[in-house]
């Protein structure tokens, strides 16, 4: 780090560069159940340019390295000087912003290493005015603060496929649909799955998601590695059926009706629904009483 020409920071450059000074300070301002930790007799002084610290504030920072007690790890000790007259209000935000070069720095120079370091940061405040703002990074989420306190900067949600249901997926057409083929793209009976998947492929075709279906195909075509033709023969043999020289189409919710998949004839009802198709249509056209029908609009709406 350049020379330090701040009164205040130089007196606490000359203090943390003293070994009894630095360890009195560490004592006194380090939580317990992280001294009885660490190894306070092998303190060594590290490097801070490449923190990347806002050189216009001209904030010192002191890093030191250690090592824990029980395994012998490194770990650090983070402390920046901040004496400022007004005090930083996203200090919280800078502080996980250096934590996180610390961490990278250590795994940089430390390779094949497949935990990471605990580091320590602390801010020292000598300013004339109250420290006022908080050393939170959730006071400065604009969310509310009860659900900002559960989710964020907490252990991330893992949404793993695998584990879903397929009965719970099929509850939505549009994600579900994406869900189900990336969860099953690479069995071994991919094909016997395709002529199941390609009943909500279809219901998304007919909806008019003509560039979201063939998304879904020219996927499946790479992944599971089946000729697009062969892939056309598959949806042709779902979707078509030959009755001399005419073809008919078949919708997902009438080959649901014949397969007696009612759970599926539900949800071609709520697509409609959803669509905005005329309410006698879907009566009529999927066998079902406007009593009943209107029970699903109800619960849907509701």
């Amino acid at each position: 780090m350049a020379a330090v020409n701040n009164p205040h920071d130089k007196l606490f450059k000359e203090m943390s560069a003293n070994p009894r000074a630095f360890r009195e300070f560490l004592e006194c301002n380090v939580p317990k159940e992280i001294l009885q930790n660490i190894d306070l007799n092998r303190l060594e002084p590290e490097p801070t340019e490449f923190i990347g610290l806002q050189k216009e504030r001209l904030l010192v920072d002191v890093l030191y390295k250690t090592f824990t007690l029980d395994n012998n790890e490194e770990c650090y000790l983070y402390i920046i000087v901040e004496h400022q007259s007004t005090p930083d209000k996203f200090m919280p935000l800078r502080i996980i912003q250096y934590t996180l070069q610390i961490i990278q720095k250590h795994l940089n120079t430390n390779i094949g290493k497949d935990k990471v370091p605990f580091v320590l940061p602390m801010v020292f405040y000598h300013g004339e005015r109250k420290y006022k703002y908080s050393n939170d990074i959730n006071s400065l989420v604009d969310f509310p603060r009860e659900i900002v306190d559960e989710y964020f900067l907490k252990p991330f949600q893992l949404i793993d496929v695998s584990k879903i249901a397929d009965t719970e997926l099929r509850e939505s057409i549009y994600y579900g649909c994406a869900a189900l083929i990336m969860k099953h793209i690479h069995e071994k009976n991919v094909k016997q799955f395709l002529y199941d998947i390609f009943y909500m492929m279809h219901e998304i075709k007919l909806c008019g998601q003509e560039t979201y279906f063939n998304l879904m195909l020219e996927y499946i075509a790479d992944e599971a590695k089946i000729d697009r033709k062969e892939l056309d023969t598959i949806y042709h043999d779902v979707f078509i059926s030959d009755l001399g020289d005419e073809l008919m189409a078949m919708t997902l919710t009438e080959q649901y009706r014949q397969q007696g998949r009612e759970q599926g004839r539900e949800q071609g009802i709520i697509v409609m629904l959803q669509e905005g198709l005329d309410l006698e249509k879907i009566s009529s056209g999927m066998n079902i009483s406007m009593d009943e029908l209107l029970k699903i609009k109800e619960k849907l709406e509701g």
